[in-house]
């Protein structure tokens, strides 16, 4: 994006995205009830369990665009999340228990 002083929303957008890219390139999974931050997620490769949110938008999201992503998950419940968690991130835990 190019930054031209007299658009500042425009200044604004490319600080805020660098600093999402910045914040989620330092991790190996992202867990989120946010869709900004599982969309960018989803645009740096970075393995996403989405969350729903209040009124359904997240999981309308994750069904209609990215359910046949073999990186990207969706957990209704506490329940699903550690299913998901067991099944395709052991990896995760054992890193994190190692540090």
């Amino acid at each position: 994006l190019l930054k031209n002083p007299t658009y500042s929303a425009f200044n604004n957008f490319h600080d805020y995205l660098s600093q999402g890219i910045s914040f989620l390139s330092k991790y190996d999974l992202v867990i989120t009830n946010r869709l900004h931050g599982a969309i960018l997620s989803y645009l740096l490769n970075i393995p996403t369990i989405l969350l729903p949110n209040s009124y359904g938008k997240n999981k309308y999201f994750y069904q209609t665009w990215i359910k046949n992503d073999k990186n990207f998950f969706f957990a209704n419940n506490e329940m699903e999340l550690n299913k998901i968690l067991n099944k395709h991130f052991k990896w995760v835990f054992k890193n994190e228990t190692k540090k």
